[in-house]
């Protein structure tokens, strides 16, 4: 009897599927819902790819693109909750990828910090994490325009 069961459980083996996503597809994913405007998958699969990898600054920007988009269509309520979220997403994506000499940082975590200092009223905050934007991409119009806002 335990021999057909074990029997069994091998011949079922090739109909289950022994593939784990990598955080790379996770990620992947995620970047395709959120150009889908699939904020809530966004956020799920965000948080798949940083469980596997919580040293990749992509995927804390990604989940923290998700949590601001979710935030702009929330109630006030949730919105406070959500610009929290955000806000503890992109520190760790500018973390663990700053501007170095010679090598790009994340841009776009670095601007959205900046944003959301900004609406913080953290004026000071916000032209550092803009300043740091524009070291990355020099004479970017919209950065430049809200380095002259906190300025």
């Amino acid at each position: 009897m335990r021999k057909a069961t074990l029997l069994s459980l091998i011949l079922l083996l090739p109909a289950v599927s022994l593939h784990a996503a990598t955080a790379t597809e996770y990620a992947t994913q995620a970047r395709a819902a959120l150009g889908r405007r699939d904020f809530e998958k966004s956020v799920e699969l965000a948080e798949k790819a940083i469980a596997l990898e919580p040293r990749n600054a992509e995927h804390h920007y990604l989940l923290g693109a998700a949590y601001g988009e979710l935030a702009q269509k929330a109630g006030k309520l949730k919105q406070v909750s959500l610009a929290k979220k955000t806000k503890a997403t992109f520190e760790p994506a500018v973390e663990l990828d700053p501007p170095k000499f010679g090598e790009p940082g994340h841009a776009g975590a670095w601007s959205a910090l900046g944003l959301i200092q900004e609406k913080q009223g953290k004026k000071a905050e916000a032209k550092a994490s803009y300043t740091n934007a524009l070291k990355i991409v020099p004479g970017d119009k919209g950065l430049i325009e809200a380095l002259k806002r906190v300025s």
